[in-house]
This record gives structure tokens, sequence and C-alpha cells, in this order.
């Protein structure tokens, strides 16, 4: 049976959603990496190691969480992302697929000689198809916009938010250095923003931990939503898309 990976952060705990899986520790050679695996699906929180500990994001090991999800006959990965708005017109509790991404500063990598010819970028194919997940649960999102990375753990400050607001949509800090890893290591990769919370500055409101908190879990249910409708997609082609 071919197997998705889907992995999330603080939207969801997929153990908590999805019946008849069993939680594994999967050794690779950058470590190891906790996944929940159920029939047609591999489950990963981005956000817990194999001691079941909380991982800061700019401690998590991408590679290991790939290279595991690969091992485990992986054909492709759809990841959720809890994000800030950079734009007024894209409120908390709106839900993104998004097709580009700035991730600037240096990030974890396979590539361990030259030449590397790699060009990041989402799959059109997995982006197709998640929108088409969407549409069939009767979900509206935003079909395209940009992501950019922050080192984390800290939100960031009003200055830098005016800063990439010229250049994406939303920002986070995960989407981008598992996208590449997983591009490398030739899995296809999409993603879906949970969009969270305004970032600091952006609305009226000032920037409350809790509020993000209670957004993420506010959109879980959509978001899963779509997620099971990916998976009969996914079951249905029965076929890796790379494309």
């Amino acid at each position: 049976m071919t197997k998705i990976g889907i992995i999330s952060g603080t939207t969801f705990n997929c153990e908590k959603v999805f019946e008849y899986l069993e939680r594994k520790t999967v050794e690779t050679e950058y470590g190891v990496a906790l996944v929940y695996e159920g029939e047609n699906a591999v489950f990963l929180s981005r956000h817990k190691n194999s001691l079941g500990e909380y991982v800061l994001p700019h401690e998590i090991n991408h590679c290991a969480n790939i290279a595991a999800l690969q091992q485990l006959g992986v054909l492709e990965i759809i990841a959720v992302g809890s994000t800030g708005s950079l734009k007024e017109d894209i409120p908390p509790l709106a839900i993104m697929i998004p097709d580009d991404f700035v991730a600037l500063y240096p990030l974890p990598t396979t590539i361990k000689r030259l030449p590397c010819h790699l060009t990041p970028e989402f799959n059109t194919v997995i982006r197709g198809k998640l929108l088409k997940a969407a549409i069939s649960t009767g979900d509206t999102c935003l079909s395209r916009g940009t992501y950019l990375q922050t080192a984390g753990p800290r939100f960031e400050t009003k200055a830098e938010i005016i800063m990439m607001r010229s250049f994406a949509d939303v920002v986070g800090m995960t989407i981008a250095s598992e996208g590449i890893i997983a591009q490398e290591m030739g899995v296809p990769y999409g993603a879906i923003c949970s969009i969270d919370n305004y970032a600091n500055g952006i609305g009226s409101e000032a920037l409350s931990i809790d509020q993000v908190k209670k957004n993420a879990t506010m959109n879980s249910t959509r978001i899963i939503g779509i997620i099971k409708q990916y998976l009969l997609i996914f079951t249905h082609s029965g076929k890796n898309n790379n494309d």
C-alpha cells in the first residue's frame, strides 16, 4: 500500500485525530524520528522528538523527519504550518495553499558536495490536489501566496514585519526547511498554511500566543477535512506525482 506523509505542528496532533495509528521511532542516518503509521498515511508531529518532548522550531531535525517518512515508503508529503498574516486583507482563520517561499538565512541540507542545481519549489501537482480537496469539502482557501520563513523561536519585531510584508504574505518557522529537505531527498512536498494571527504590528490587536493557539484549534477542523479528502484523492490515484 502506497503512503502519504502528513506533517503538522501546533495546528493539531495527528495521533489524537486519526484512528488506528502505530507509534514508531525510526532510525535514520540523520537521527531518530517519531512517527504514527496508518494504512495509507504516516503522520509526523514536527515539534515532538522520539521521547515525546517538545522541540522548538529552530531545533527540529528536518533531515531525520523527512528521511524517516521516506524510509517508510511515503511517496509524497503534505505539511500543515501555523503562520502569521503579513497583510491586512488576509485575516486570521484563513487557510492558504502557498505557491512560493522566501528563506534567505542558512537552512538545513543533505547536500554534501557540489554541484547542486536544485531549484526549490512547492510541488505543483500536490498543490492542485490540495485545492481540489478543499473545494470538495466546500471550504474556501487562498489558492496561492508567498511564505516567509524565520529562524524562531521568537516572534518577529514590528520593524522586521514592515520589511517582510513587502516580499511575502505569511510568516512561519518551518515549512521552507522541510520543503527543501524533501526536495533534496526526491519526495514531492506541498503545504497548507493555517493563518492563526496577524503578525506583530499588523491589525489593531496585540499579538497573543493564547489567541494564536485558539485560532489554530479553530482552523484544525477545516484542515483535517481537507487532509481526509486529500487522502481519498491520493488513494484513488494510487501513484506518486513528481510533475
